[in-house]
This record gives C-alpha cells, sequence and structure tokens, in this order.
C-alpha cells in the first residue's frame, strides 16, 4: 500500500500554511505535465476530465483551462451532469425519508443520462462548431434550459468533466474524435496522527463536508448513499481507469485538519438515533488529535476551495 505521511500538527500558523502551498504545488505541477503532454496534440479536440466522486475534478479542470489557454488554445467547458434526466422523485435530505423515492433516485448509471443528447450535441458541436447546451440543476433534479455554445475556431478545445466520461458508452464516442483522457483520484493512503485512511475514506470525508455545505445534504443521508456510490464505482468507473492516458493523484497532505472543523461540526449533528451515528463518532474520534486548520489558509487556486467554504 502507497502511504503518504502528514504532519498532524505545525508549530506555527506560518508553517501550516507554508506545507498546505507546498501540497497545492505539488498538484499544480502534475496538472501542467499533463499539459505538455496535451499541447503535443495540436490536433486534439476533446479531453475528457473523470474521476470519482470527490476527486478534484471541478479545481484540476480548472487548471488545465488555464495552463492550455495559456499555451494558445481556447477551451470550452462542458459539464456532463448538465445531461442529467430530470429526478421526478425529488433529491436532497428529503429522500431519506421515503424508501420508495431513495431507491429512485439515479446520479450513477449511464440511464442517469440523456445519452441521446449528449451524442447530438457533441455531433453537432464537432462538425458545426456550436449547439444547445442544457443546464441542470442538481440540487433541484430539474433541467433549468439550454444556452448557445459557440466555438467558431476549429482549434478550439472542448473539455468534458464528470464521473460519467469513463463509462465505456461515453468513452467509445468521444474516442471517434480526436481525444484524450485524463483521470483523477487519490491514489495514495494519509496517515496522520497515527491514523491511516485511505483513498475512499479520504473521498468519504471530503464528501461528507461539501454535500452539507454546498448541497444542503446532511451527514446521515451523505452516509445512506455511500454504499451505492461505491458500488457503481466498482462496477462502471475503476474498471476502467487503466484505459485513460493520463492520470493525477488529488492527494492532499493537509486534508485532515483542513476537514476537521466542519467534520467536528456536521457529525456532531447526526441524531443518537440514527444508524449512522455509530460511524459518525468513530470518525470523530480518529481526527481528534489532528490541528484544524483554516480555509483562509488556502491558495486561491487551491483544490480544497471545491470542498469546504470560505469565510
Amino acid at each position: 500500500m502507497n502511504i503518504y505521511r502528514a504532519p498532524s500538527v505545525f508549530e506555527t500558523e506560518q508553517d501550516a500554511k507554508a506545507y498546505i502551498a507546498a501540497c497545492e504545488h505539488s498538484f499544480e505541477e502534475q496538472v501542467i505535465d499533463v499539459c505538455r503532454g496535451l499541447i503535443d496534440h495540436p490536433e486534439l479536440r476533446l479531453i475528457g476530465l473523470s474521476g470519482p466522486t470527490c476527486a478534484g475534478k471541478t479545481t484540476a479542470a480548472s487548471l488545465l483551462i488555464r495552463q492550455l489557454e495559456a499555451a494558445g488554445r481556447r477551451v470550452h467547458l462542458i459539464s456532463v451532469d448538465d445531461f442529467f434526466r430530470e429526478q421526478p422523485h425529488g433529491t436532497g435530505r428529503h429522500a431519506m425519508n421515503d424508501p420508495e423515492a431513495a431507491k429512485k433516485l439515479d446520479f450513477d448509471s449511464i440511464d442517469a443520462l440523456d445519452f441521446p443528447l449528449f451524442c447530438a450535441c457533441l455531433d453537432e458541436l464537432m462538425h458545426k462548431g456550436r449547439t444547445r447546451m442544457p443546464r441542470f440543476n442538481i440540487g433541484a433534479g430539474t433541467r433549468e434550459g439550454f444556452v448557445d455554445l459557440v466555438a467558431p475556431d476549429p482549434e478550439d478545445i472542448f473539455l468534458l468533466e464528470g464521473i460519467q466520461v469513463v463509462y465505456p458508452e461515453i468513452s467509445a464516442l468521444l474516442h471517434q474524435y480526436s481525444y484524450r483522457s485524463i483521470f483523477i483520484q487519490p491514489t495514495r493512503s494519509l496517515c496522520v496522527g497515527g491514523v491511516t485512511y485511505t483513498p475512499n475514506d479520504i473521498r468519504l470525508l471530503r464528501r461528507l463536508v461539501r454535500d452539507y455545505h454546498f448541497r444542503s445534504s446532511e451527514a446521515s443521508f451523505t452516509l445512506f448513499l455511500w454504499d451505492s456510490v461505491r458500488q457503481n464505482e466498482e462496477k462502471n468507473i475503476f474498471p476502467y481507469v487503466d484505459s485513460c492516458d493520463e492520470h493525477l493523484d488529488s492527494l492532499m497532505g493537509y486534508e485532515l485538519g483542513m476537514l476537521r472543523p466542519h467534520l467536528d461540526l456536521i457529525l456532531s449533528q447526526i441524531p443518537l438515533s440514527s444508524v449512522y451515528r455509530k460511524a459518525g463518532d468513530a470518525i470523530l474520534h480518529h481526527i481528534k488529535n489532528v490541528q484544524p486548520l483554516s480555509a483562509a489558509w488556502l491558495p486561491q487556486h487551491a483544490l480544497y476551495r471545491e470542498f469546504v467554504p470560505i469565510a
């Protein structure tokens, strides 16, 4: 097992800030190296950026765009999530109280996407340089309309970001064009304060915090969904990781400290009667010796701005 050992306590605030900056710099260097390889393909039109939930896709997409545009290639970002079908049974924390509705929630399978619409939009972009792109509100589970996407320059690049990009059906479609694929995830385990967290553990902790702050989901609902999320990953995502052209490791040595103040709040709110209280208490016990870090110390383009709110 590849384990990264990180400090649990820093002597000074300046030491903590310097460590955070060093972790972020290392990740940005990975992205720069990937972009160097992409630029060597002048005919490139499509880039797929995929990875499991809470891997850091949004931040990686932003960094990729910045680097590619600095090299003279205009990039248009397409979120595959915008092609979700509407969820007639609703989404969010209330679904946990309605088992039948919760069973019908689907943001994981290929059937959750309007695949014919995705194919049509991609075909129009490749052959006409323009299309009408859907916009999806994942919190409400509804499509909110369409917007124009115009790319008149034949050298423009389309960056498709989403968990589903690695799905065989999507991948086969994209490979019909000039295409390169990138997969991002934490690839190493993280040892902090004598406790080792696997990449899946890390992503769950990230998701608990992200969904609470940005998707109005309490910890119990995130934990409720986690088994189905992991089942989908093992079935539809991880078997295809090795087929991707490039790989990014989004592990951050500082992340347990950055998550701790949020986890303290979020997990303590799980009702004592909940079946998820034991899991929440176990997490709180493991992180109790990790020094809390402030989100205000994050650099401007930090990966963790994707997971924690900036006061």
